[in-house]
């Protein structure tokens, strides 16, 4: 491969320059599809958070459940669990959700009031 002549550098030009360009528009892509599922990850999370405040016990336990899916929140969901107020006859249910959801991420449980 030797590229002695104009011709050649041309020829070749031809074929890794549009090589380079899609190189470029499939990086972009994937870049851009990553920031979309990170969005939309971050906007479920969003949406659990507003459940465990909901004052529906069964939507609570279940908000609190699905919170394990999202570890990349983890030092956010650990001080939310760990300080919200919970009062009432369902308490102890939701502190032992809360507990086991706090150890499944690596945290530590709820200081006992």
């Amino acid at each position: 491969m030797n590229l002695n002549s104009a011709t050649e550098w041309i020829a070749w030009g031809g074929i890794v320059l549009p090589l380079i360009g899609m190189s470029w528009a499939a990086i972009q892509y994937v870049l851009n599809e990553k920031r979309k599922v990170q969005s939309k990850r971050y906007s479920e999370f969003s949406s659990l958070l507003g459940e465990v405040n909901s004052g529906i016990l069964t939507k609570q336990i279940g908000a609190i459940y699905e919170l394990r899916k999202y570890p990349e929140y983890k030092e956010v969901t650990g001080r939310i669990l760990s300080q919200i107020d919970i009062r009432g006859t369902a308490a102890d249910l939701l502190t032992n959700e809360m507990d086991i959801t706090l150890s499944e991420l690596g945290l530590k449980k709820r200081v006992k009031k």
